[in-house]
């Protein structure tokens, strides 16, 4: 795992831990609670008949709190933060807590497409990339994430070539601006071009424009 390239959707790790932290540490105590009011349970019974009516709506409140927090674990959970490409040329599109979201073995066709803008600091003349990109498939549904990708001495983003495609890569117009890669496939030696693959879809689009 993580043999080859990661690359990293940081957005997503920081907004995981941010969710995850507070809501461990709701957990704990609850579950500390539940066991004492089970293993003692006269001592339990004691306490919530002396709670007072100010005491119900404090523990209404912080069971809403807490069950926001469990919809935001449910949410980062879901979310991909990963894209590992391993030794054999699978990739693996991981969560934050590194459990595989989706496998895309060697021969399975996919392609990407990514929407490229620029994001420049205060001063306005250093600048990267902002790269949002969907991994694409023929069964699944699209997995999307969010890049950062440094600029390359000709000024375009490395984000490409930091994935490992070759530097002769020729993109396909995409809709609302975006790019696309063809399709292909992925083995240990890197990219793999699907030609009858990219082919048929020409040949579909073309027959789709004549009409």
């Amino acid at each position: 795992m993580f043999d080859k390239i990661r690359l990293t959707d940081w957005d997503t790790i920081l907004y995981s831990v941010i969710i995850f932290v507070p809501t461990a540490m709701f957990t704990l105590p609850l579950i500390m609670l539940a066991f004492h009011t089970v293993k003692e349970y006269q001592a339990g019974k004691a306490i919530f008949r002396g709670l007072h009516p100010g005491d119900y709506a404090t523990i209404i409140f912080c069971g809403l709190l807490y069950l926001l927090m469990l919809f935001g674990v449910r949410w980062s959970w879901k979310a991909p933060a990963f894209v590992c490409v391993e030794k054999n040329g699978e990739w693996a599109c991981r969560n934050a807590f590194g459990y595989a979201l989706l496998r895309i073995p060697p021969d399975m066709p996919r392609r990407i497409e990514s929407v490229i803008s620029k994001s420049f600091d205060d001063s306005g003349n250093e600048f990267e990339y902002n790269v949002k990109m969907q991994i694409q498939t023929e069964f699944s549904p699209p997995v999307a994430m969010t890049l950062m990708s440094q600029p390359l001495v000709n000024g375009e983003p490395d984000f490409f070539q930091k994935f490992g495609y070759p530097a002769n890569l020729v993109l396909l117009p995409g809709t609302d601006g975006s790019k696309l890669t063809p399709w292909h496939g992925w083995n240990s030696y890197g990219y793999v071009y699907l030609l009858d693959r990219n082919a048929a879809e020409a040949q579909i689009k073309s027959e789709n424009e004549e009409r």
